[in-house]
């Protein structure tokens, strides 16, 4: 997921878009992943801050992320086993399905970038 919003960062930036959009990686396990543990896998993806952060998600909010954005997960052998998820959020932090409207806004920049 990472390396896809790498590109989709790269993407952003080359049309000067990246203003509009911020990227979240959020991992579901806080125990390992802690804040330098996420600020070297932000490091080595040559994440662009504040465009994408990096996070991990508390274990008793972890059911509410599930819930709001369709993660599957289950603990095996102590580990979080789980899907992979991406959503688009609106500025409340609600989870929506705006992917046709930004599509729509951007579709000329998009069509123009492809061809190059």
């Amino acid at each position: 997921m990472n390396s896809n919003f790498q590109n989709v960062e790269s993407l952003l930036q080359r049309l000067g878009l990246e203003s509009e959009v911020k990227l979240l990686s959020l991992s579901t396990d806080p125990v390992h992943d802690g804040p330098e543990h996420l600020h070297q896998t932000a490091a080595s993806y040559r994440a662009q801050t504040p465009h994408w952060t990096f996070a991990a998600v508390p274990d008793d909010q972890l059911k509410y992320l599930a819930n709001a954005t369709g993660l599957q997960f289950t603990k095996v052998n102590g580990q979080i086993v789980h899907n992979l998820r991406a959503a688009v959020l609106d500025h409340n932090f609600d989870c929506v399905d705006r992917s046709r409207e930004i599509a729509g806004r951007r579709r000329n920049s998009l069509l123009s970038y492809e061809r190059r």
